[in-house]
């Protein structure tokens, strides 16, 4: 198959618009993306179509942020577009979980005699996060249950203020030796100030 031909003269080119600070409340509300379209070297026309899609939204109101901790972006952290990669911002706040743990005096397989796995994992991401920044992150607890919790984070960058992400991961404390979901020990809750389920 050939490829589509374009009129003589007519170039169009497609980019989005990825800038700190730039995406305010959400990536895709209220920016789109910016297609050029220009014939001949003078005229240029321009149209932003806005992207309409179901958004996750985090309300951490009435969180009580239980504990903070700083981390450093790292080049390997960053992508092709020289920012902090999806799957970067969730190895940094598994980073930071295990530092929440370890505050504690507890570890992932060990938070009281059984250990825990993570059920699902949301991210809002607010604004990107480059190589060199410090990142605060905020950690507390949402939807305390017998046997589950929500480990919440903000994600702030410490130069500015800009929040680059909030998170939530889905924990389920597991008897990883009966291979079995288990109770949520109480010494865990004691420690860390998780609410009663």
């Amino acid at each position: 198959m050939e490829p589509a031909a374009r009129a003589p003269g007519r170039e169009t080119s497609i980019s989005s618009k990825l800038q700190p600070g730039l995406l305010g409340p959400g990536l895709f509300s209220g920016g789109g993306i910016d297609i050029r379209a220009s014939k001949g070297s003078n005229r240029r026309h321009r149209k932003t179509i806005g992207i309409d899609m179901a958004r996750v939204k985090l309300d951490f109101n009435g969180v009580d942020f239980v504990f903070r901790t700083e981390l450093d972006v790292r080049i390997t952290d960053v992508n092709y577009g020289q920012h902090v990669g999806n799957d970067a911002l969730l190895g940094l706040l598994h980073e930071a979980r295990l530092r929440f743990l370890g505050h504690f005096g507890f570890s992932e397989t060990d938070v009281g005699g059984v250990g825990l796995l993570m059920g699902d994992a949301v991210v809002q991401y607010r604004a990107v996060a480059f190589r060199g920044d410090r990142l605060v992150v905020e950690m507390g607890f949402q939807d305390v249950e017998r046997r589950t919790f929500d480990l919440v984070y903000r994600a702030t960058r410490a130069g500015d203020g800009a929040t680059i992400a909030l998170a939530k991961t889905g924990m389920v404390a597991f008897d990883y030796a009966a291979n079995r979901v288990a109770e949520l020990p109480a010494v865990f809750r004691e420690k860390t100030g998780a609410p009663p389920a």
